[in-house]
């Protein structure tokens, strides 16, 4: 179950997002805006009772690894992976319990939110920490 809510939190995360023509990105801004640890604050996918219940956070390192930890009272669970940016398009590949999870997507980031809207209609929004 705890697995299953681990990949669901790094799916909610970018989920093969379209273009966002009204706030585009250029892509070296964005990979050194990119770089730290984002909490998830809102998803579309994920009721706010949900989203209080565990804390989704991903950590950008600048040399491209990228950590996502899903965290449960005192249990915490963590995929790791690499992410990149080419074109305002966000690329990110996690490894976990022997498993590959590819996600990719444009974004934008405003005011220390990052916001990735999906092509399903659904939208995350991540803070800066």
């Amino acid at each position: 179950m705890r697995r299953s809510a681990l990949i669901l939190g790094c799916a909610a995360l970018i989920i093969g997002c379209g273009d966002d023509d009204d706030n585009p990105v250029a892509p070296e801004v964005a990979k050194a805006e990119l770089v730290g640890t984002w909490l998830l604050i809102a998803s579309t996918d994920l009721t706010q009772q949900k989203l209080s219940e565990a804390e989704r956070i991903w950590t950008i390192e600048q040399d491209g690894t990228l950590i996502s930890t899903f965290r449960v009272d005192d249990v915490s669970l963590r995929a790791t992976g690499t992410w990149s940016v080419s074109a305002g398009t966000l690329l990110a590949t996690f490894e976990f319990d022997g498993e590959t999870l590819t996600l990719s997507g444009t974004f934008t980031i405003e005011d220390n939110l990052l916001k990735i809207d999906a092509d399903d209609g659904s939208r995350v929004t991540y803070e800066r920490q």
